[in-house]
């Protein structure tokens, strides 16, 4: 059976990239997560989309705070290249108003701060499963 969502998670830490993978696990969602773990490797997987050598992803969630480029550089990097065009939701230890507004001026959709402990973490992930993958109308796949 094929995955239902494809979920792309530009995320650093180890301890996270498995909790969010519990997270999707324990909703029982039918999905497809691929992991990169600095911007450069994030800004080169769009690139392989935009090739056609990678499927787009429903869901990009992404970090700020990463080795080599940073959240906000690939955002910058991809307003600079026009292609904003797909659902980027932030999901960062951050609480500074001003990487929030700069994201949002990025284009990304949302802006999550990770929870501090599990529990929260999965009610979160139920959340954005909820809102993004249950109610909105997600754009057409490539």
């Amino acid at each position: 059976m094929s995955c239902k969502y494809r979920i792309l998670l530009a995320e650093d830490d180890k301890a996270d990239q498995e909790i969010i993978r519990r997270s999707f696990d324990r909703i029982n969602l039918n999905y497809e997560l691929n992991i990169v773990e600095n911007g450069e490797v994030f800004l080169r997987f769009l690139e392989e989309i935009e090739k056609g050598k990678q499927q787009e992803p429903d869901l990009i969630l992404l970090d700020l705070n990463m080795p080599k480029i940073d959240g906000r550089q690939a955002l910058e990097k991809l307003e600079q290249e026009k292609i904003i065009n797909r659902v980027i939701i932030i999901l960062t230890t951050s609480k500074n108003k001003e990487d929030m507004d700069f994201a949002y001026s990025a284009g990304v959709k949302s802006f999550i701060t990770k929870p501090s402990n599990l529990v929260e973490f999965n009610k979160m992930i139920e959340k954005l499963k909820t809102y993004w993958l249950d109610t909105v109308a997600l754009p057409t796949r490539k």
